[in-house]
């Protein structure tokens, strides 16, 4: 049996075809990448908002008080964006819920950080993995030609917008509603 050599020409093309696999396989992995960190943000940006709808909703139940909870899409304040807005301790102060941190200026504003962040960070505002800036809201309930009273009944709003470290304008937003009705 005789030994098939290759000629340099056929090594050279082999190693190309290899060579153009392989970075078509590498340009790939950020792409990848940034599709997992966006679907992540995404789906801690939906917890975040049901969190804090269920949690207003169980408040609303035990006292119907709209008063610290603003009427209407809040308009944004300042350029609510950009890494010092978010990480300004001046701005912030932690709330109720654990990693909830309501905006300090204006309280009755109705805008939230909710952060995720590592044990043991040394600062949860400047030491996380991911950041929702939450601006919650209520509208009254409109079926046809009715509209119920807010005394009876509101819809919750909460609008996510993530990644918070940039201005408002450029951050994706999503839109979850709840209607919650009067127990009393």
């Amino acid at each position: 049996m005789k030994k098939q050599h290759f000629s340099l020409v056929e090594l050279m093309l082999a190693l190309g075809v290899v060579a153009i696999g392989v970075c078509s396989i590498m340009v790939l992995f950020p792409i990848g990448a940034n599709a997992s960190r966006d679907a992540s943000m995404e789906t801690f940006a939906a917890q975040a908002a049901d969190q804090m709808l269920n949690f207003r909703k169980y408040k609303l139940y035990n006292t119907w008080d709209l008063g610290n909870i603003p009427s209407g899409a809040p308009s944004s304040i300042g350029n609510t964006g950009g890494l010092d807005f978010c990480t300004n301790t001046d701005n912030w102060e932690p709330g109720t819920i654990p990693q909830l941190y309501s905006y300090k200026s204006s309280p009755s504003s109705g805008l939230y950080q909710l952060i995720s962040y590592k044990d043991g960070a040394e600062s949860p505002l400047t030491d996380c993995d991911y950041r929702v800036i939450l601006k919650l809201y209520y509208d009254t309930i409109k079926v046809g030609s009715n509209t119920y009273s807010t005394d009876f009944a509101v819809r919750l709003n909460v609008e996510a917008s993530w990644p918070a470290e940039l201005p408002d304008a450029q951050r994706q937003k999503a839109l979850y509603t709840m209607d919650v009705f009067s127990l009393h």
